[in-house]
């Protein structure tokens, strides 16, 4: 299983999305009221809770289990393919949604934004997912042609 080039991507896709967890994804800087973490649960100020993302953390969350089921689906490739294309389609989801939640939180609480290093992780979670697509296709496509031989 993890001998498997397209495994390897999903394990990365599955670190990386840990770390989107666990990490603030930007800061928010406002003149008057000062520095605000932008998490995947909310946004904190002196880890008091301001804002809630519920939806976000949900979407990373349903990211996450997806891509652990993708991995665990080696045998039946057809269905991993179709997992991927979800993942993402969920990750693509996952960033108009955090993009969303920057637009919002900076009219609301009048501050800018500094993007943190796992703020592009999903955008890389997208080109992996996408690399191991076409990794499981090509092994489906190897499949195909021995079995034509026999």
């Amino acid at each position: 299983m993890i001998q498997r080039i397209q495994s390897v991507y999903l394990l990365i896709v599955l670190v990386l999305t840990s770390f989107v967890l666990a990490w603030p994804l930007m800061e928010l800087f406002s003149d008057t009221a000062g520095l605000y973490d932008f998490r995947v649960l909310g946004i904190y100020r002196n880890g008091e809770l301001l804002y809630c993302t519920w939806p976000l953390l949900m979407l990373a969350v349903i990211n996450q289990l997806l891509t652990l089921g993708t991995i665990f689906m080696y045998k039946n490739r057809i269905l991993q393919i179709r997992m991927c294309v979800l993942n993402m389609l969920f990750f693509i989801g996952f960033c108009l949604m955090l993009a969303g939640y920057a637009w919002i939180s900076t009219e609301k609480f009048e501050a800018s934004v500094n993007g943190n290093l796992p703020m592009v992780f999903p955008l890389v979670n997208v080109l992996l997912s996408y690399l191991a697509l076409r990794a499981i296709g090509k092994d489906e496509a190897m499949v195909r042609s021995l079995n034509r031989l026999r």
